[in-house]
């Protein structure tokens, strides 16, 4: 961000993705590493980064990353404020602005930026995980983990939100639950014309019905009630709708054997043990598109997000991320 000639500056970064790659080659896959390369993934193909469609502001924003790059956070942010007089919904521009007043040691400037940024696009993470790092590195681990959990709410399909969020439980002392039902990797397949039940062979014949029950409610979906539900679709996906109904069904089966066993049993079995609490909680679909999402569920993830933005936070502090240690 230093040079000036956008041609060098492009050679430069072609260069660093070379030593990034051949580093990740030998062994250095550290966390700094990857989330560089996956900068780099997003970089176009010419290798030259715009900051704005308005040519002042992109001016105006490449001053600012030269500066700060020098350390001269003063001209740094007054390149940014001047960026975002040009383009005022700029995201980047109040990112740095944050990061810029971080170097300066004035946290409040830099959390108001933060939050500034992140009302402008909520639905990015950068500037709540640069919040988190922020606030952890201040001490703050409970301000620090409801920023880290929004990073992962913003995107949870990108690894940096949940390295953020690793990098948080290992400041807290803490370790990141990772809720996991136990299913085959493909419970239901397609296979020609046939549709394959794929079940685990060890399940107790508890386990083997309610997991019974979630497949043939698969199969129901697979055969009909895609094409009756997404009738503008041609092509059958694996759907938030399927898998929710499909689980909550066996959820529902596993309450009625619980209810019928004398005397009443006490489920045992891991898997549904947390089927049972996921499903008495309401958070079937949160953990669904945060913990067991495919290509296909992870299509239905924004439209859920757009209603259910607590909920998926909610998810994440009850099931996910311990709460702070209390400090003797």
């Amino acid at each position: 961000v230093t040079l000036e000639d956008q041609e060098a500056a492009a050679k430069a970064r072609s260069r660093a993705k070379k030593y990034l790659l051949d580093g990740k080659r030998l062994g250095h896959d550290t966390p700094l590493v990857q989330t560089l390369l996956e900068e780099m993934e997003s970089l176009p193909a010419d290798g030259t980064i715009r900051y704005s469609q308005i040519p002042a502001a992109d001016r105006a924003m490449r001053e600012a990353e030269s500066a700060l790059a020098r350390h001269d956070f003063a001209n740094a942010i007054r390149g940014y404020a001047k960026a975002l007089e040009w383009d005022p919904e700029n995201y980047s521009a109040a990112v740095f602005l944050g990061d810029a007043y971080f170097e300066l040691k004035e946290y409040a400037r830099s959390s108001e930026w933060y939050d500034r940024a992140s009302q402008m696009n909520p639905d990015a993470e950068t500037a709540y995980r640069y919040h988190a790092d922020m606030l952890t590195k201040r001490g703050d681990l409970k301000g620090a983990r409801t920023k880290a959990i929004q990073a992962v709410v913003a995107e949870p399909y990108s690894a940096k939100t949940w390295r953020g969020l690793e990098r948080w439980a290992e400041a807290a002392g803490v370790s990141l639950r990772y809720p996991d039902l136990g299913l085959p990797k493909e419970p239901v397949v397609r296979e020609g014309t046939k549709i394959v039940i794929n079940l685990a062979p060890d399940r107790s014949t508890e386990a083997g019905a309610v997991w019974m029950a979630y497949s043939l409610t698969r199969v129901k979906w697979m055969k009909t009630e895609f094409s009756k539900r997404f009738p503008s679709t041609k092509t059958y996906r694996h759907t938030l709708a399927e898998e929710s109904e499909a689980l909550n069904t066996a959820a529902t089966v596993l309450k009625e054997l619980n209810a019928k066993s004398k005397p009443a049993a006490e489920t045992t079995d891991p898997s549904l043990v947390l089927l049972l609490d996921l499903h008495q909680a309401a958070m079937i679909a949160p953990y669904i598109l945060l913990s067991a999402p495919d290509p296909g569920i992870a299509r239905d993830y924004a439209a859920y997000r757009a209603k259910n933005r607590e909920k998926l936070e909610a998810y994440l502090k009850e099931f996910v991320v311990p709460s702070v240690p209390a400090r003797e």
